[in-house]
């Protein structure tokens, strides 16, 4: 059993003004249109309990965006 929950980014949002030490900062240009695929295996890594799929989607989405990053966004929640 599995679902899909999937969304497209439609327009470009500015870089976050100071870059993360750890390498959060804005997206290199050749991939700021690039496809982003996540696939999550929820029965060996479970969604944390009083959090729903579709936020947790959001949120990626959202930190991808912060970091210029605009091109689609798919994930996969898989179960065997």
């Amino acid at each position: 059993m599995g679902g899909d929950v999937s969304g497209t980014f439609t327009t470009a949002v500015a870089a976050a003004a100071a870059a993360p030490s750890y390498g959060g900062g804005p997206a290199e240009s050749q991939y700021v249109s690039s496809k982003t695929s996540v696939w999550w295996d929820i029965e060996n890594c479970h969604v944390p309990k009083n959090c729903d799929a579709h936020a947790i989607a959001q949120n990626v989405s959202s930190a991808l965006a912060k970091m210029n990053y605009c091109g689609s966004f798919h994930l996969r929640l898989r179960r065997h």
